[in-house]
């Protein structure tokens, strides 16, 4: 039996997450129709192969994983630990081919997140270089370590910060059982 605390978390989720993933799946694709966004959650092989699709899926993924922190650093008991004292500031994440920028900003116990660039200098950047590098990273099939070190993924500022935001972004399956993260 799951603790209520775990309903809490994946309420939250949902609510702070997914639905508005939704709201950026119709923007980025207004005529298509909602079939198409579920099978951003659950993808099959032939969807994987169509690049259109993929690079829609890696933005919605990236979307619902920022979004997906702020829950998961209130109410998740390692994302509280995840929320200490080395996780304050402004964090951007980013598919630089694609121009696509979102963030979160964690300061006095209050996490803000935004669309497009951070206001001002983040205090730590996570960039992916492109499609295929964030879809293979948020899909878990990349070692990141080894594409940091070859410039596929740019880290920059603040490494805790980042750390730690990788770290609660990766509890998110626990709570949301997609093939976004799987």
């Amino acid at each position: 039996m799951k603790r209520p605390t775990q309903w809490l978390v994946k309420a939250r989720l949902v609510a702070e997450a997914v639905v508005p993933a939704y709201g950026l799946w119709r923007e980025l694709a207004p005529q298509a129709p909602l079939r198409d966004f579920l099978r951003c959650l659950r993808p099959s092989a032939a969807d994987m192969a169509d690049p259109a699709f993929v690079a829609l899926q890696a933005k919605v993924a990236l979307f619902t994983a920022v979004w997906g922190l702020k829950p998961i650093l209130q109410h998740d008991g390692l994302g509280r630990a995840l929320a200490g004292p080395a996780c304050r500031g402004t964090a951007e994440f980013g598919i630089v081919s694609e121009n696509f920028y979102l963030g979160l900003a964690v300061q006095n116990g209050r996490i803000t997140r935004f669309r497009g660039r951070a206001p001002g200098r983040p205090d730590a950047t996570v960039h992916f270089r492109d499609i295929p590098t964030a879809s293979s990273a948020m899909h878990n099939q990349l070692d990141t370590l080894a594409a940091t070190g070859t410039g596929d993924i740019l880290v920059r500022g603040s490494v805790p910060l980042a750390s730690n935001l990788g770290l609660a972004m990766q509890r998110i399956s626990e709570y949301f059982p997609s093939t976004l993260f799987t």
